[in-house]
């Protein structure tokens, strides 16, 4: 008996086996309203004449079309990507009503893999899940600070000091 996974899989492989050597076959494009059009028609201008055998389809919409009724995986209070994700809806006028609550990681994306809800984490997460699209979220909600915390009882040694400033280095 075939695997959830495996059954899924069929579909790319079916696909990945019809692939030709070079670029052919159907192409869908969906762009929010917002995207520099000139820009974009020039670069699809030139895609197609370097590739011919490309069907081009072009939808247009809005990257997030229907925040309210989206059904959300979120971590419990005190988490800053859930934070986040409330400041973000309640700056579109939107409660965080419709979720999910989740204490794992691995629950919250099995969550959206499953296509259950979707979730608000860093990119950096996606690492390896070819299952999930991500998507941007505006600018203003990008960025969460993340603290150290330790014991205060007045000695740091110097291999907490050095950790500390190496996470500050890469940025984390």
């Amino acid at each position: 008996m075939a695997s959830d996974n495996n059954v899924k899989l069929v579909p790319n492989v079916v696909r990945a086996v019809r692939e030709t050597e070079y670029p052919s076959g159907p192409l869908a494009i969906g762009v929010v309203e917002t995207v520099n059009c000139r820009n974009l028609m020039n670069v699809l201008a030139d895609f197609q004449a370097r590739y011919p055998g490309v069907s081009l389809s072009i939808t247009t919409g809005e990257t997030y079309p229907d925040l309210a009724h989206t059904k959300w995986a979120v971590s419990p209070k005190g988490c800053p990507f859930r934070a986040v994700l409330e400041a973000w809806l309640r700056s579109e006028g939107i409660p965080l009503a419709n979720m999910l609550e989740v204490s794992s990681l691995k629950t919250l994306l099995s969550c959206v893999r499953s296509g259950l809800a979707a979730t608000l984490l860093p990119q950096s997460v996606l690492s390896g899940e070819f299952e999930l699209g991500s998507y941007p979220v505006p600018e203003a909600f990008r960025y969460t600070t993340t603290s150290f915390v330790r014991r205060n009882d007045g000695f740091s040694s110097k291999a907490c000091a050095a950790f500390v400033e190496m996470v500050k280095v890469s940025g984390l």
